[in-house]
């Protein structure tokens, strides 16, 4: 048991909580981010091939 005052440690504990939920956000936005990216470059990608095949019709 810890000699810190009850409220003091209660306080310690929540901000190192804080801290995971900050670093668990932080890294669930990279990998939004990443998502986004990925599927932005699988979209273009699928435009290309749609206008390739378009324009072979044409």
């Amino acid at each position: 048991m810890s000699k810190e005052p009850l409220h003091l440690e209660i306080l310690r504990m929540l901000a190192e909580r804080n801290l995971y939920i900050s670093e668990a956000l932080g890294v669930l936005k990279q990998a939004e981010e990443e998502l986004v990216h990925g599927v932005r470059l699988k979209l273009e990608s699928a435009a290309k091939n749609t206008a390739f095949e378009v324009s072979g019709v044409l």
